[in-house]
């Protein structure tokens, strides 16, 4: 059994299959990496493509025999993302609860095709949420 680390920090369901440094760097998380002593080497650097994207799914289907996927995603769309944090205020005012819901079905369409876009990069593949 092995175990293949395909998660970059602070990343959204905004970015997973397409994460450019511009719109949230992870130069920061890279230089903490380096600088720790991981067991396995693919634990030190992240899976960047030659035009500086990390592209996690397409890495995922790169691999071969996947058994098992976690996918732990989406508390840092609130952290990260000032719309969504707009929004989530705005919907504590009065008459402004629709927010809540228009945020919540958002993220629902985007965690949904992020596990199929999964599920397709790898076929048979338990996920766990």
């Amino acid at each position: 059994l092995r175990c293949v680390n395909l998660a970059v920090d602070q990343m959204t369901t905004f970015d997973l299959e397409d994460r450019r440094s511009e719109s949230n760097s992870w130069a920061a998380y890279a230089e903490g990496r380096r600088r720790v002593k991981f067991e396995d080497e693919q634990d030190r650097e992240y899976q960047v493509d030659s035009d500086g994207v990390i592209r996690s799914v397409e890495n995922l289907r790169s691999l071969e025999n996947v058994s098992a996927v976690v996918l732990s995603i989406g508390g840092n769309d609130v952290y990260l993302n000032s719309s969504v944090q707009s929004s989530l205020a705005m919907s504590l005012l009065p008459s402004m609860e629709e927010k809540r819901q228009e945020v919540a079905v958002a993220f629902g369409a985007r965690l949904r095709k992020i596990v199929k876009s999964v599920q397709k990069a790898a076929a048979g593949a338990r996920i766990i949420l």
